[in-house]
């Protein structure tokens, strides 16, 4: 039988690890060993449903168990891990797409750059991030990107420090 992994359903979901390691995060449609993440934290993000079991069935992935909205056994994508996108700062809206018609590609170039230093550092960023990473951090929030990007650093570094 195929072994059990977990999937990320949100754009972007953080993780304990177990036995005491490191946790992560995972994007949405990567997977990752259960046995990686914290018992009682896998079980909470399966049950609100920012992860969910899959299992490798010859070269398709399925779902492992039934979940609101598909049946075991469904065929489901794996492995398209892209960065969370402006628009998807609610872990539970997992539809939405980023509208970037228009826009400058050098400018979404520079928060894409943003985007992949947030993920790096795996949490909330210190004072000392530059102000795009803070801005980023901002707008997964659900602050307004129009707003946090007018604000200055001092504002920026305190917006942050009080998400924590």
């Amino acid at each position: 039988m195929a072994k059990k992994m977990l999937r990320g359903k949100a754009p972007l979901t953080m993780y304990r690890g177990a036995h005491g390691e490191p946790g992560g995060h995972l994007y949405r449609n990567s997977v990752i060993d259960p046995r990686l993440v914290d018992d009682v934290d896998r079980d909470r993000l399966v049950r609100e449903g920012f992860v969910e079991y899959v299992v490798l069935d010859g070269e398709t992935w399925r779902l492992a168990a039934d979940t609101d909205d598909a049946e075991a056994g469904d065929p489901v994508t794996v492995g398209d891990v892209g960065l969370v996108g402006p628009g998807e700062h609610d872990p539970g809206n997992t539809n939405v797409e980023a509208d970037t018609s228009g826009a400058d590609p050098e400018l979404e170039q520079k928060r894409a750059a943003a985007r992949a230093k947030l993920a790096e550092l795996g949490g909330t960023p210190d004072g000392r991030a530059p102000n795009d990473v803070l801005v980023e951090f901002l707008v997964v929030k659900g602050y307004d990107r129009a707003e946090v990007e007018k604000a200055d650093r001092k504002e920026l570094q305190k917006l942050v420090a009080d998400q924590k």
